[in-house]
């Protein structure tokens, strides 16, 4: 479950209300809030017509990861709201995550990790 955005609301400052819905079921999300919202930051919940008709004031969704594809794009588009998705979120994450766990299965079969060689332009071994 995603925190509170304390950090969107320092970001934004006092100019900005921050409705926090606190799930990622969309059958919970109030129809009266989704009304009220001018944009729409979306993690993990999947947002469907059903919620999507219900935003009657938004200016624009943005989805907090590279997927999209719980999110109706169509519907979206029919509502003429615009969407955005952020490309690069947690690439360095996922990568570091990766290369941990490669290393970890590496040395759960007994190997040990050893330094790549560095070999120069001329074919000789430097490292």
């Amino acid at each position: 479950m995603i925190g509170r955005p304390d950090l969107e609301a320092k970001v934004l400052g006092n100019d900005v209300e921050i409705d926090f819905f606190a799930t990622t079921d969309e059958d919970l999300f109030d129809a009266d809030r989704l009304a009220r919202l001018d944009a729409l930051m979306v993690w993990g919940a999947r947002l469907t017509s059903q919620s999507i008709s219900r935003l009657r004031r938004c200016r624009g969704v943005v989805r907090y990861d590279v997927r999209y594809e719980k999110i109706d794009l169509a519907a979206l588009a029919n509502a003429g709201i615009p969407f955005a998705n952020n490309p690069d979120y947690g690439t360095e994450e996922v990568a570091d995550h990766a290369i941990a766990m490669i290393l970890s299965l590496h040395g759960a079969f007994g190997n040990t990790v050893r330094a790549p060689a560095i070999i120069s332009p001329a074919g000789r071994s430097i490292a």
